[in-house]
């Protein structure tokens, strides 16, 4: 997620869309776990993958390469939104249902911009 807001961020630093994804990518830290250390030794805190978040995003105003490999990233993040939009919809159903349909959006958003 973060290697797609650096890129947003290149063509647009002050984008409304950085702070969404964001608060996204803070949530799917929360739902695939990456931060329970009682689940893996090597988890990191949420504050970790948010500093490299904001790092990122960062580096990309200033003018400096974007670094990252999209046809290596673009299925997992593909993936990963398509499962955490699925379990919104089994678990929260119809209150869940903007938040489903913002997620199908970005999906769209990240496969024509990664032309996956």
């Amino acid at each position: 997620m973060g290697l797609y807001t650096a890129q947003i961020a290149e063509s647009n630093p002050h984008s409304h869309k950085i702070e969404d994804l964001r608060k996204l990518t803070e949530s799917l830290v929360w739902y695939w776990g990456l931060n329970d250390s009682t689940s893996d030794d090597d988890a990191k805190p949420l504050t970790e993958f948010l500093d490299a978040f904001d790092y990122r995003v960062n580096e990309a105003r200033m003018g400096r390469k974007i670094e990252g490999d999209v046809y290596q990233t673009v299925h997992n993040v593909i993936y990963g939104l398509y499962r955490y939009g699925e379990d919104m919809a089994v678990g929260q159903g119809r209150d869940a249902m903007n938040d489903i349909l913002d997620m199908s959006v970005l999906i769209k958003e990240i496969s024509s911009a990664w032309d996956f």
